[in-house]
């Protein structure tokens, strides 16, 4: 049988992870399980959080999306300025919550990871070819690529990649200019909400970091073990799921004008 290869740009803290359907006791987990969730939140000239709105956590039971609310509620930011005076607008938080169980139900743990746009990612309707040449670097040991990038999203909802740099110099001086082709062709499958001041769209650059993974497969089953077991390593490593160990986690960089202020 030929052998096919998995590839999955994945952005660390970009919000692409579905909400896994857990609607009721029935569909407690058994391991951790990592949502990634965006919530709208209206900032008043105080900067006071005066509403919040999850973008995407239908599928999660009221009491996560509850709690999820009431977190983002307690945020307190520096609003922005216009005319020498302060102004209220909307910003999009970035949450993570991690499901654990316990003995007596479940243990949730949420985690802040930045405020900015908020993003939708559309995938394409047929598979494209990464530029990266995937089997080569595989039969080198290599099943994966990590690094920054910086991007503007405009205010029309577009996504413009100022820079893509590889983390190892090595990848970097051999695959750079591959790796940004794939993440220019990433980013252009994304359309974003832009962060608003006194209502008005505006600009907004972010830093994130991006990481490629990929994995050969010969049958539709085993590729979806492998990405359901790189879902579950995402999970237990990530910034919510840390937060159960009190480990500490990173924050998406963003020069929001909406700048968190309490801790």
């Amino acid at each position: 049988m030929d052998r096919k290869y998995a590839f999955a740009a994945l952005p660390l803290l970009a919000a692409v992870l579905a909400a896994p359907c857990i609607s009721n006791a029935a569909d407690a987990p058994d391991k951790p399980v990592l949502v990634h969730m965006q919530a709208a939140l209206d900032i008043d000239r105080d900067g006071r959080v005066a509403a919040v709105e999850l973008i995407d956590g239908e599928k999660l039971p009221d009491v996560i999306r509850q709690q999820a609310q009431q977190r983002a509620l307690a945020l307190k930011f520096q609003p922005p300025v216009k005319a020498g005076q302060p102004v209220g607008g909307r910003t999009y938080a970035h949450v993570q919550a991690c499901i654990a169980p316990k003995a007596d139900g479940l243990d949730v743990s949420f985690a802040f990871t930045g405020n900015g746009p908020a993003s939708t990612y559309h995938p394409p309707r047929k598979p494209q070819s990464p530029a990266l040449p995937i089997a080569k670097l595989m039969g080198q040991g290599i099943d994966g690529m990590k690094g920054k990038v910086v991007y503007v999203v405009s205010v029309d909802g577009k996504a413009t990649l100022e820079r893509a740099t590889l983390d190892d110099p090595e990848l970097q001086a051999q695959y750079g200019e591959l790796w940004l082709k794939d993440q220019r062709a990433f980013f252009k499958r994304f359309r974003y909400r832009p962060e608003l001041i006194d209502g008005v769209p505006t600009p907004t650059r972010v830093e994130d970091e991006i990481e490629n993974r990929w994995v050969r497969y010969h049958t539709s089953k085993e590729a979806e073990a492998n990405r359901q077991a790189e879902r579950q390593a995402r999970a237990e490593s990530s910034d919510a799921c840390r937060a159960l160990r009190s480990d500490d986690g990173r924050q998406l960089a963003s020069d929001s004008p909406f700048k968190r202020i309490d801790g």
